[in-house]
């Protein structure tokens, strides 16, 4: 592998310029100001890891945002700063990345039915002891009342999935009776408050220390868990 700076920086500017998932060689070039030699090296890399591809010696084309933005990760780039050149999509994809990363068991897009009513949650992660129910938002800005209107109703999916759970209306595999169901928003901006109806609100900046101690947050902060 190529050294990690340029590498880093690279991959940073082809994903933070990309439009349409391609980019102009000429402006990676400008924006990143390295040597011809280290550019062409970074490109190669990249091109043979199967995360873009060279047209026609001008533009480049970006096959998986994905893998560019766990690319950065790993390079040391924070999440905050990768997650934010994503779409919605790729979002709620990279959160799962990390949750498989801690060992969670990671469902995206569950569809479940309750009494009648159909819900959908973006991500659930399963683990022993307290799963994740995750709805994400990729802002950059919200309103006090959309964000509190928001976790009303994140806090009202999860329990009608801790209750389906229990009296069989579907099942989820991994999850074991006695789990603790907790219900999370995940944001790429800080919020002034940390929990509102009861949804702890995280920022994809602190998704990591929110995932290394996860007692830890539950008590600070008192989140009543929904138990399966």
């Amino acid at each position: 592998m190529m050294p990690e700076r340029p590498l880093r920086r690279i991959s940073y500017a082809i994903l933070s310029l990309r439009r349409n998932d391609e980019v102009r060689l000429e402006d990676l070039h400008s924006l990143v100001k390295v040597s011809k030699d280290a550019l062409r090296n970074a490109l190669s890399y990249l091109d043979m890891q199967g995360i873009i591809k060279i047209i026609n010696d001008n533009d480049i084309k970006v096959i998986s945002p994905l893998d560019l933005a766990l690319l950065c990760l790993r390079l040391g780039m924070d999440e905050r700063s990768v997650s934010k050149h994503l779409d919605w999509r790729d979002f709620e994809k990279f959160i799962s990345k990390l949750l498989e990363y801690y060992d969670y068991l990671v469902y995206r897009n569950f569809r479940f039915s309750f009494k009648g009513k159909r819900y959908e949650v973006d991500v659930i992660g399963v683990s022993y002891t307290y799963s994740l129910i995750i709805d994400c938002k990729h802002w950059q800005k919200v309103s006090p009342s959309k964000l509190y209107d928001v976790t009303l109703k994140h806090r009202e999916r999860t329990e009608a999935l801790a209750k389906g759970y229990r009296g069989g209306w579907f099942d989820i595999r991994g999850l074991r009776r006695g789990s603790k169901l907790v219900p999370v928003l995940i944001t790429l901006t800080s919020p002034r408050v940390p929990v509102i109806n009861n949804v702890l609100i995280v920022p994809i900046s602190m998704l990591k220390g929110f995932l290394d101690d996860i007692y830890g947050v539950i008590e600070e902060f008192n989140v009543e868990v929904f138990e399966v």
